[in-house]
């Protein structure tokens, strides 16, 4: 892929010293992380992601403030979504996760929904002023970080216990081996060998040691020291639910789905009840697709894609 020349303009030095030089042309890229070294990796962080969310801010920030109709065929949403922005930072100041998220409010409740539902709403006409206002949504965005914060944590401590078992548990091994040898030297400087050139050295080996200890020990520590930021607010859209169907006819439009990915080789997990946007996450040899199922009285429409580059 050739990289927009918009992009390239908002690219300064600015962003190029924070995520490095943004390429002209992209070959092949993914969404999602491969073991293909010439893929790359989009996501946050990587240049071409960072400067076409710089460009949007830029050249479409108020539009997408401002919002926009659309209307949801599967009749789920209903409502005002509103998207944020959150990052979750570490005790070094590091960004230790970044997450995009919706919020529904339908004037009743409110409830997480990926951003990926944008894919499967129709853009509708009609006036963009929010149906709802936004009183509690920022707190339960909020919330949803704070539940985030906590999914970080958990594998932060995984990997804490990882470095404590095998990086601190190997130091300590290395300062009682060393503390041993000086014992030893000491004793045999006591009996009239010359040792004092090799004192000197595990001494210094010993203090790289401790040294090596306590800086990973900090380190462990500042990993597992999250805090989020305030999630910042980056668009809003209404949408409007059609009439749902009928729930038994859905439940066989997803039987025939999944029946139809294990009889091609694949292995179909239903995720209808998640509110990502697709209602099927297939894996097979051809890598993973995401499927909406859609069904009415004597129809079954499957629409599928795949998040490959």
């Amino acid at each position: 892929m050739r990289t927009p020349p918009e992009l390239l303009r908002v690219w300064t030095d600015k962003y190029k010293n924070r995520y490095g030089d943004l390429q002209r042309n992209y070959p092949v890229f993914s969404f999602e992380k491969t073991e293909d070294d010439d893929v790359d990796f989009v996501s946050f962080g990587h240049p071409l992601f960072e400067a076409t969310l710089l460009y949007i801010g830029q050249e479409l920030a108020s539009d997408i403030y401002r919002g926009a109709v659309f209307r949801d065929p599967t009749g789920r949403y209903d409502g005002v979504i509103w998207f944020f922005e959150g990052a979750v930072r570490d005790g070094s100041g590091k960004i230790a996760g970044r997450k995009i998220f919706g919020v529904l409010n339908n004037g009743r409740e409110m409830s997480i929904v990926d951003p990926s539902v944008l894919w499967n709403l129709i853009p509708d006409s009609g006036p963009s002023e929010a149906e709802y206002d936004s009183e509690g949504v920022m707190e339960f965005a909020i919330e949803e970080m704070k539940r985030f914060r906590h999914e970080l944590l958990r594998e932060a401590e995984k990997r804490a216990e990882i470095k404590r078992n095998y990086g601190v548990r190997s130091l300590d091994y290395s300062i009682n081996e060393s503390n041993s040898k000086l014992i030893d030297y000491e004793r045999r400087l006591g009996l009239g060998e010359d040792l004092k050139l090799a004192i000197r050295n595990e001494k210094e080996r010993l203090s790289e040691y401790k040294e090596r200890r306590d800086s990973l020990i900090d380190e462990i520590e500042r990993e597992k020291t999250l805090s989020i930021n305030m999630p910042k607010q980056i668009g809003a859209i209404i949408v409007r639910g059609e009439m749902a169907e009928d729930p038994a006819i859905e439940r066989i439009g997803m039987d025939m789905a999944m029946k139809y990915e294990l009889e091609h080789g694949r292995i179909p997990e239903d995720v209808s009840g998640e509110n990502l946007g697709f209602d099927v996450r297939s894996s097979g040899p051809d890598g993973t697709r995401y499927i909406e199922v859609k069904a009415r009285s004597g129809e079954v429409t499957l629409n599928s894609h795949r998040m490959n580059g």
